[in-house]
């Protein structure tokens, strides 16, 4: 009986301690995602273009995105991976509003 009680302990303590490993990676996602800011360009008689980048705490890391000929649809379902207090739109007022307005449609 002893040995299935030890067994129990070492067995609950081992999941306390994934428990808390797993919280401990889940906040620095959270922070990672909180570090990622994006970029959009949008033209109607050239390409769009985006930059996605992630500051570090050492480094950071910038990505250019060629958005060729894509129509606002198609830069706002790009734009919703995103969290949309991190997005940064540089259109005309009108095109800024639309797309604005289809990232937050749900």
């Amino acid at each position: 009986m002893n040995k299935l009680e030890s067994d129990l302990k070492g067995l609950i303590h081992r999941q306390k301690c994934a428990t808390q490993e797993a919280e401990v990676r889940a906040e620095r996602i959270r922070q990672l995602m909180g570090n990622i800011d994006v970029s959009v360009d949008v033209h109607h008689r050239s390409d769009s273009w985006a930059v996605v980048s992630l500051q570090g705490a050492k480094t950071d890391y910038i990505k250019f995105i060629d958005l060729g000929s894509r129509d606002m649809m198609e830069i706002a379902r790009f734009l919703r991976q995103y969290d949309r207090a991190n997005v940064k739109i540089d259109a005309s007022p009108f095109d800024r509003h639309m797309i604005n307005e289809e990232i937050y449609r749900l």
